[in-house]
């Protein structure tokens, strides 16, 4: 059992979205990963996905874009969240537990475990960007009823 309701590997892979999986993955210029030119750091993710995003998930992809090669904390309140593909990798190497129910490609500690996790990983060679949550609740209500209107 791999957790988190994953049996194996495979069922852990066909979590992935679409743009993320191996017969899929294009850089933000449309370009193959066997082509020439080929941009490792960036994701090209369609236009009608950008709709099916919440809040939360766009600003996630608006980051991981342009940053494809970095594993992404994402802050949310007192929890550093870990999605997709990074998730698979801190699932393993952190040895954390996959949230949010069977299926979901997701992974989180809280904040104050920060500094051994960014540890382990650099250690480990990876490239790691830390995004903090800035907005006040205040600016979340005041965004959030902009977005409605």
């Amino acid at each position: 059992m791999v957790g988190g309701g994953f049996k194996n590997q495979d069922e852990v892979m066909d979590a992935l979205p679409d743009f993320l999986k191996p017969q899929n993955l294009r850089d933000c210029h449309g370009l193959r990963p066997e082509e020439d030119g080929y941009d490792d750091t960036s994701l090209y993710i369609p236009d009608h996905r950008w709709k099916e995003f919440t809040a939360t998930m766009t600003q996630y992809w608006k980051i991981k874009q342009y940053n494809l090669e970095k594993i992404i904390f994402f802050k949310l309140g007192k929890f550093y969240e870990i999605f997709y593909h990074d998730a698979i990798i801190c699932q393993k190497l952190l040895d954390l537990n996959w949230m949010g129910g069977a299926k979901k490609l997701h992974v989180g500690f809280p904040e104050k475990v920060l500094d051994k996790y960014l540890a382990m990983l650099v250690n480990n060679g990876f490239k790691v960007a830390v995004i903090e949550q800035t907005e006040t609740p205040r600016q979340l209500e005041e965004r959030n009823v902009e977005r409605r209107k």
